[in-house]
């Protein structure tokens, strides 16, 4: 017989918390009480402290203090954060919701521009907790991101296929280490292959282009043909780069059919 014990001092180990994660992650319903589930792992584990790209004790400090924030349902202040978009450091008073998978990234309610976003956590200088609890609460929509860092609000999505060589492989794995689970590794070749959705196929292009020698398009036609029209729309008032991409094979990137 199981004894009762105080659930306030439970916690779960990494590998426990781990599994449990991939459990609920695997399944395609989606819920209320699967993601309050998913938050309680994050915030009764270790994992919060030990993902990946915590490199330092400030960006611990970091998601620490969010998860105690989204925990006590209270709004936030992400000091001088830096915004690629935008190009501007600023204060954004949001209400933090969650993190994504690795803890890249922070869901979160702007108040401001009444949106739900995702803040990189690199670029979140500190936090400052307030005492205010969640006005907006009805209005919080956390999306799935895809391995590139777009929600399902960026557009259509699209289903990529590429075969990678090893320097192209490492090279995307170091930017975008949330592909890993969907490249698989070619029989009888020193070659990679990625397959999955995207919603937006803009990061996918501007790999592609940066490595034509390293890289070959294999699918699928939807993306195929949005890359054709992208490359030229985008090079035909520059002839030289223009030509230079068109000797690869794809009508205009190493594209097999």
């Amino acid at each position: 017989m199981i004894s009762k014990v105080d659930n306030e001092d439970i916690d779960f180990t990494n590998e426990e918390a781990s599994l449990l994660k991939e459990l609920l992650l695997s399944s395609g319903t989606k819920s209320k009480l699967k993601d309050a589930l998913l938050r309680k792992i994050y915030l009764k584990s270790e994992i919060v402290i030990q993902g990946n790209h915590l490199l330092n004790a400030h960006l611990g400090k970091i998601v620490t203090d969010l998860s105690k924030a989204i925990s006590e349902n209270k709004q936030v202040v992400l000091k001088k954060y830096h915004s690629a978009n935008s190009n501007t450091i600023t204060d954004r008073l949001v209400e933090p919701i969650n993190f994504t998978d690795n803890y890249t990234s922070l869901c979160a309610y702007e108040i401001e521009t009444g949106e739900n976003k995702y803040f990189n956590i690199e670029r979140i200088t500190d936090v400052d907790v307030l005492q205010k609890l969640y006005e907006f609460e009805s209005k919080h929509q956390l999306d799935k991101l895809d391995a590139f860092g777009f929600s399902s609000r960026n557009g259509l999505p699209f289903y990529i296929d590429i075969r990678l060589n090893l320097r192209a492989y490492m090279i995307l794995k170091q930017e975008y280490p949330m592909i890993t689970p969907y490249v698989k590794k070619e029989a009888k070749t020193s070659n990679y292959r990625l397959k999955l959705e995207v919603n937006n196929p803009k990061p996918v292009i501007r790999f592609v282009l940066g490595l034509l020698d390293d890289v070959e398009v294999c699918g699928s036609i939807e993306f195929k043909e949005y890359l054709k029209n992208f490359v030229s729309t985008t090079f035909e008032n520059n002839k030289s780069d223009f030509e230079y991409v068109k000797k690869y094979d794809f009508s205009i990137v190493s594209i097999k059919s």
